[in-house]
């Protein structure tokens, strides 16, 4: 098989430098009582998935990762009580066997499956539940969980009511919950309980663990570590004890070992794909480069499978802190501050920004124009009536006219008090920028503003965000499934409400609207009427525009043929179900 021949090399030299691994024994030990059988076609094991990724995890810790890199690394280590398909977003049992909700519509009773295992072998039971949420809630361990199960101001309770039933009482009303527990990795009581206690906990399964102790890292994921090397890849083996079989009673998952080798430059790392020196680029593949992946699929026996429009969102935002800082300096000068907080201004930067022209540019024409704050992507919960705006400079005048704004003898913008339109955009060096760039400068350059772009790294970038430190940015946020989980980000004291995030109150009355509306869609059940909710949420920020929507690109993956049982996602993971993926065509057996 010609386009496997650099596959086997690599593989020689990634473990070149380890100890050759024993087998996993995955198929010795029994399946659990209540096991999940996977219902797909049956498999066979042996082999080895090299993937691709830019970037690799900063943590092992789930009460730790913020970054996505991290977040996908632990979900192949971790298990949580509820999954969801990331293509139907159907709710699906996962270390949970079955759920109940009380008439109250404020307790759940969940039914663990029996017979589970931890990756060393140790038992799961409630106690590991109840003290994955007794963490989460304790003031000592800041984490990313925490605020999503505060409701009506008070945290959620859970109690175990045997080895195998637990039961959760939510602060008040709240739909999403149980899609928002499969968010939610369960740890280990036996091996983190010690830390927990003395204060350690956010402290614990660290790069060096992986490095040094990668056995150390337990979890109920289909993986468990093998060797990391900073920098250079994760060999993940099957957990032995994980709690998925097939109908014919095999445990998944089925490849001997799964590697993610890190290529931190994009091109190299399509690249290596393109010549079958790993199997799938962890990431999708953006529209610039499938004219010529087509070619190598036939020559290199692998498929590029269409996503369509890509789940995440990507914008510009303008500084709309009010007040002064600690020092006592204005978060953003107070005449600025008057253009950015008037939609009108918002709405004139968007009719004079050519996304067209930006798609023809960075996409080749492969893109789509967002118009709300959910991508099209995420089918059951976008709202396709929003306010459009199309490009259309003269209506940008227009709306500048009409806040008082003229133009002097040179063409430059200035407001009613005649202070020129001056503007300082933040944003993250290379990623292919561009093109983007060129044109929006020119766009604003032909509506009198004078945009300076100062290029910063991310880490900068969110600092000076973070601290109020800039008058307009730009970044994405991936996105996809029940919208409930960016409660940060809709409501006003949210961390993530960019513009002006933590607010006391709502400083507008569109925003205390969204507040009322966000409160309202938790507590309704009927999942029709919450997602009409959605829809006049996003039917207010497409009008008031906090969030200057920029483009989407049509997305790809890619994957070696040989692979089986492979589910493209157009949400994130694009690879969801590796647990279930095989091959019967040989490479190092």
């Amino acid at each position: 098989m010609k386009h496997f021949v650099p596959l086997i090399f690599l593989l020689c030299l990634l473990f070149s430098a380890c100890k050759p691994a024993e087998r996993p024994p995955r198929d010795v030990i029994p399946p659990p009582k209540d096991a999940d059988v996977f219902m797909g076609e049956p498999g066979q094991y042996g082999h080895i998935m090299v993937i691709a990724d830019a970037i690799a995890p900063s943590t092992f810790n789930p009460l730790v990762a913020a970054d996505l890199y991290s977040s996908v690394a632990i979900g192949h280590l971790m298990g949580a009580l509820i999954r969801v398909n990331p293509t139907t977003q159907e709710l699906l049992p996962g270390l949970a066997k079955s759920w109940e909700l009380a008439e109250d519509k404020k307790h759940y009773t969940f039914h663990l499956r029996q017979g589970l295992l931890w990756s060393d072998g140790a038992p799961f039971t409630a106690d590991d539940v109840v003290f994955t949420f007794n963490a989460l809630f304790d003031a000592r361990y800041p984490n990313r969980y925490k605020q999503q199960f505060i409701v009506d101001g008070k945290p959620l309770k859970v109690s175990k009511i045997d080895d195998y039933t637990v039961a959760f009482e939510t602060g008040g009303l709240y739909a999403p919950f149980v899609y928002d527990l499969a968010g939610v990795e369960i740890i280990p009581k036996h091996k983190l309980e010690t830390f927990y206690t003395d204060g350690r906990l956010l402290e614990q399964w660290t790069l060096k663990t992986a490095l040094t102790e990668p056995k150390e890292i337990v979890g109920m994921g289909a993986f468990r570590i093998n060797t990391f090397r900073t920098g250079e890849r994760i060999v993940y083996e099957p957990n032995p004890y994980y709690w998925r079989i097939d109908t014919d009673g095999k445990r998944l998952p089925y490849m001997n070992y799964l590697i993610y080798k890190f290529v931190p430059d994009a091109n190299t790392m399509l690249m290596l794909f393109s010549t079958g020196e790993v199997d799938a680029p962890a990431s999708a593949i953006g529209p610039a480069n499938i004219s010529w992946l087509e070619v190598a699929a036939k020559k290199y026996n692998f498929t590029l499978h269409a996503r369509g429009p890509d789940s995440s969102i990507a914008f510009i935002w303008f500084n709309m802190k009010p007040g002064k800082d600690e020092k006592g300096d204005y978060y953003v000068n107070p005449e600025k501050l008057k253009w950015f907080t008037d939609k009108r201004f918002r709405q004139a930067i968007l009719y004079g920004t050519d996304r067209e022209g930006m798609i023809r540019a960075q996409y080749l024409g492969k893109g789509q124009q967002l118009d709300s704050i959910i991508s099209p992507a995420n089918a059951k919960w976008y709202n396709p009536n929003t306010k459009k705006y199309r490009y259309d400079p003269l209506k940008a005048k227009m709306l500048f006219k009409e806040m008082g704004f003229w133009y002097n003898t040179d063409g430059k913008l200035r407001d009613r008090d005649g202070n020129p339109i001056e503007i300082e955009f933040l944003i993250t060096e290379g990623r292919g920028q561009a093109p983007f760039l060129t044109i929006f400068q020119e766009n604003m350059k032909e509506l009198g503003i004078d945009l300076k772009i100062t290029f910063l790294d991310f880490s900068t970038l969110l600092a000076r965000t973070e601290s109020f430190e800039y008058e307009a940015t730009s970044i994405g946020f991936t996105g996809g499934g029940d919208p409930s989980g960016g409660k940060a980000i809709y409501k006003s004291d949210g961390a993530f409400h960019l513009w002006n995030p933590d607010q006391v109150k709502p400083e507008t009355e569109w925003e205390a609207r969204i507040d009322e509306l966000f409160r309202k869609q938790e507590r309704e059940f009927d999942e029709q009427k919450r997602i009409a909710i959605f829809y006049e949420i996003q039917e207010i920020i497409s009008e008031e525009l906090p969030l200057i929507f920029l483009n989407i690109p049509i997305t790809f993956i890619g994957i070696q043929n040989r692979w089986k049982n492979v589910s493209i996602s157009p949400m994130s993971p694009p690879l969801w179900n590796l647990d279930e993926v095989w091959t019967d065509v040989k490479d190092d057996d």
